[in-house]
């Protein structure tokens, strides 16, 4: 994630607007729509 996008393989760079920080370190990521938005949820493992 560079300056509020996250960039992602064969997409490209998509804007992101993060609602919290992110911790630890990012293993997943799941992307899903919903009435016709995009969503982006983070799964990441805390030391």
């Amino acid at each position: 994630m560079n300056g509020g996008q996250l960039s992602l393989s064969k997409i490209g760079n998509v804007k992101i607007k993060l609602h919290r920080s992110l911790q630890g370190e990012v293993k997943t990521l799941t992307l899903k729509n919903e009435n016709g938005k995009w969503y982006a949820c983070f799964s990441s493992i805390l030391d």
